[in-house]
């Protein structure tokens, strides 16, 4: 059962980030990054809900979600920056990705061992929503001037940042 849920999550999150696009478009890219991720939230705190079948749907959903905003997250963060930084900028995205689940695995397994299974679950899950919201928050107020400019509604960047 277990397995069946994981791959509809794959599944999901391919769906996901096919309709990217289409919300890029609708509502730009800084808004469309900021939905993806905090949304999630909502699914993550529902997931300690006692129904399995609940909370697959929760699973798909959020897994769905945070995924399909990670495309427009990274065309946002290379239309900001120069040519040459592009490598460093992408390192340091996927570098700050690892670390977060590098030094928060052995946090989680400590709340599950000390809290026992659902309590030690619904710890960890309520944190991570709560970082989810506090991260998604930033970024808005970080970016919200960007999803005024034409070019950031459209998803589309018209001129490339130049090296100072």
């Amino acid at each position: 059962m277990i397995a069946i849920i994981l791959s509809a999550g794959q599944g999901a999150t391919a769906a996901a980030m096919l309709i990217g696009p289409r919300f890029v478009k609708r509502f730009g890219q800084v808004k469309s990054v900021d939905s993806a991720a905090a949304i999630p939230a909502i699914f993550i705190a529902y997931s300690i809900h006692p129904s399995i079948m609940d909370r697959a749907i929760a699973f798909l959903f959020r897994q769905a979600l945070m995924n399909a905003g990670n495309p427009i997250q990274m065309s946002l963060m290379m239309s900001l920056v120069s040519n040459r930084s592009k490598g460093l900028a992408n390192s340091m995205n996927q570098m700050a990705f690892n670390l977060g689940w590098a030094f928060m695995d052995p946090v989680s397994a400590s709340l599950v061992i000390s809290l026992g299974s659902y309590w030690g679950y619904a710890a960890v899950f309520s944190i991570t929503a709560g970082i989810y919201l506090l991260a998604t928050t930033f970024f808005f107020i970080v970016f919200k001037s960007l999803s005024s400019q034409p070019s950031f509604k459209e998803g589309v960047s018209k001129e490339p940042v130049s090296a100072h």
